[in-house]
């Protein structure tokens, strides 16, 4: 992690689907990146879908393997554990 912040930040269709608004996306992130913040991007497919992608991205940044569903299973975001099953 190195000192490095971790955000999350969710892209909706509606506003960040045009060439303009991704690349003022893409330029605000490296503009945060600057500053210490590592930027997750997420869509509604990474909320919704049935890959893990998220929490794949976020255990790679905080260095853990993440907790996931078995197959079959709804996820969980915030539980006993913490968000996305990582220990807190």
């Amino acid at each position: 992690m190195d000192g490095k912040r971790l955000g999350l930040e969710y892209d909706s269709d509606q506003w960040h689907s045009t060439q303009k608004q991704q690349l003022r996306d893409e330029t605000r992130r490296t503009e945060l990146d600057a500053l210490g913040w590592h930027v997750i991007s997420v869509r509604r497919t990474d909320l919704w879908g049935s890959y893990p992608a998220l929490e794949l991205a976020v255990g790679a940044f905080l260095c853990q393997e993440p907790r996931l569903p078995a197959a079959g299973d709804r996820r969980r975001w915030i539980g006993r554990s913490g968000w996305w099953g990582l220990p807190v």
